[in-house]
């Protein structure tokens, strides 16, 4: 969860939640991040589809992880505001797998090169 405090029309605090929260995502459980962002003809808004993928040498190793975010909802009409509501779905995704893998929500610490700390 971000260490921000967020206001609805702060758009670049949002966008750097958003770029944390997926960060911290990588860096605690050892996964790669995709994200897609689709628009299907006849409806509004956005689908944002986020992929978690274990790398080799972690509890995730060969996983792959996902996560849905229709926008815009109720809760976010803001673009900025929805990116970092997907990124915090895929996060509480990634952490249930990695519950299920080794028992413990807690993932591990890494450095910039996926070298657990």
């Amino acid at each position: 969860m971000s260490r921000r405090t967020l206001k609805t029309d702060d758009e670049l605090g949002f966008i750097k939640a958003y770029r944390d929260e997926i960060l911290d995502t990588q860096a605690m459980y050892g996964v790669e991040i995709t994200v897609d962002i689709r628009v299907k003809e006849g409806t509004p808004g956005l689908k944002f589809f986020l992929f978690a993928r274990g790398v080799d040498g972690r509890p995730l190793e060969g996983k792959l992880v996902t996560a849905e975010y229709r926008y815009p909802t109720l809760t976010a009409t803001r673009l900025h505001a929805g990116l970092y509501q997907a990124a915090i779905r895929l996060n509480v995704a990634v952490q249930n797998a990695h519950r299920d893998v080794t028992g413990s929500f807690a993932g591990e610490a890494t450095d910039g090169a996926g070298k657990v700390t």
